[in-house]
């Protein structure tokens, strides 16, 4: 079994599903609001909310089972490599040593 890791670059349908969750929540719940302006009694919000949990399921369920062909992981880089330290610095010629 593959181990998935999201890659914003990859344009598998798994990947391209991942960023759906936002914009069907916010979708849902302006539906959802405005059902309750129109002041329609059987699409209240006290009524209607469940709505919103079977979409967020729904994606849920399409994010996961999505397919995966053409994937491309991404890239994990190594950690930076840090600098070698400075060589001291030469003494200065014109600095005056008093001993």
């Amino acid at each position: 079994m593959e181990i998935y890791s999201y890659n914003r670059f990859c344009s598998c349908l798994r990947c391209r599903c991942h960023g759906l969750m936002g914009g069907v929540v916010l979708i849902m719940l302006g539906v959802l609001f405005l059902f309750s302006e129109l002041h329609v009694r059987s699409l209240d919000f006290e009524r209607t909310w469940p709505l919103l949990l079977i979409a967020i399921g729904l994606v849920l369920f399409a994010k996961r089972s999505a397919s995966m062909n053409g994937h491309v992981p991404p890239t994990v880089l190594p950690p930076p490599v840090p600098a070698p330290p400075a060589p001291p610095a030469p003494p200065d010629p014109n600095e005056v040593h008093h001993g």
